[in-house]
């Protein structure tokens, strides 16, 4: 097995998340933060034919950028690595020793707040976080639009920046730590619960997110 480039994209994204990885037989990938309150899935383009988990993704990926794009093979409780005569053996971890994925997806049936956000959108808003050192990213319906915007939730006199990404005949306000943010640069559809969990939906990935406490939904009294 050679992992093409895009699950390596896809495995770096994730080591985002929570540095350990479990691979899963078959060809979907998941993950979670170590404090849960972000948990992803993709499907890649290779069958993973025998389970078995990394401890440290970063490491890992960067072990294999010694060898190119190496062979992998798994063997007793390594994982093997090949390239032009060059071999790495890695040790392989106990599923005890990370924070494990659940093996299903969380549903959303009737989302209180669904809209497109495009990947164009999606890095203005992380841009102006950055630049205005902002912690929050909130959605915002308000005035017939739907907004996502960055700002300091707990600070009235906070700066904000705002982009309008479609239209709504509800007011809501849900919030976001802006640290949980972490998605690959595409177009997703985005469906809050009325739980406040959320899915970020693209074409070969899926994030779940939880709002915090502070927000809003639909048919709430502000």
């Amino acid at each position: 097995m050679i992992f093409s480039d895009r699950t390596l994209e896809i495995l770096k994204n994730f080591s985002d998340i929570n540095q350990s990885t479990v691979f899963d037989e078959g060809n979907v990938l998941r993950s979670i933060s170590p404090s849960k309150t972000i948990f992803a899935k993709a499907e890649i383009q290779e069958h993973i034919d025998e389970e078995f988990a990394i401890y440290n993704m970063p490491r890992f990926l960067n072990t294999m950028s010694l060898l190119g794009k190496p062979e992998i093979r798994v063997k007793d409780s390594n994982v093997i690595l090949l390239s032009e005569g060059k071999k790495v053996t890695y040790a392989i971890a106990s599923r005890d020793t990370i924070v494990v994925p659940p093996s299903k997806d969380i549903e959303i049936k009737e989302p209180v707040v669904k809209f497109s956000l495009s990947q164009k959108n999606l890095e203005s808003v992380m841009k102006a976080k950055a630049i205005l050192s902002l912690p929050e990213i909130v959605f915002v319906g308000e005035d017939g639009k739907v907004k996502v915007r960055t700002t300091d939730v707990g600070n009235p006199t906070s700066d904000f920046y705002d982009v309008e990404v479609g239209e709504t005949n509800a007011d809501f306000f849900i919030s976001y730590k802006g640290e949980n943010f972490k998605f690959l640069p595409l177009d997703y559809e985005v469906e809050v619960a009325s739980s406040l969990v959320t899915r970020f939906t693209a074409k070969d990935v899926v994030y779940w997110i939880a709002a915090q406490s502070n927000s809003v939904i639909p048919g709430s009294k502000v």
